[in-house]
């Protein structure tokens, strides 16, 4: 469920996927396909939730993450989370996780762009660029 908004998946190939990471914002994630499996979904957190992110060792409970980005605590229902039947793979604008990255081994990579509902309001509060910045 993301409310006023919308996930777009659209194939992109592995060598397009590498040089682009990050680069288009935090709205935008690139993943391994095969990371997807045969279905995802789309929700709100969920307390225990947990998220190995991108480049670290350990885990994080997603509330951390939340807290730390300073999300305000009335939008962080609105945070949509992508998980696949392997965990989460991305806390959309906020972190992508290990789980699902674009490694030597992948054969075809997803491009993944939120629109509207939570990246509207991220931007319109000025959060989109703390979140940017890594603020």
């Amino acid at each position: 469920d993301y409310p006023d908004g919308w996930i777009e998946f659209t194939p992109a190939g592995v060598e397009e996927a590498a040089p682009r990471l990050g680069a288009e914002g935090p709205f935008v994630a690139y993943v391994d396909e095969e990371s997807l499996g045969s279905a995802v979904a789309i929700r709100s957190w969920r307390p225990g939730d947990v998220i190995q992110p991108f480049g670290m060792a350990g885990r994080k409970k997603v509330q951390d993450l939340l807290v730390d980005r300073r999300v305000p605590r009335i939008l962080r229902d609105e945070v949509p989370i992508l998980e696949s039947a392997e965990g989460i793979l991305w806390v959309v604008g906020l972190r992508t996780a290990n789980l699902g990255c674009i490694t030597p081994r992948t054969r075809k990579a997803v491009r993944i762009e939120a629109h509207g509902g939570w990246r509207r309001m991220a931007e319109s509060i000025g959060l989109a660029a703390d979140i940017q910045s890594g603020g």
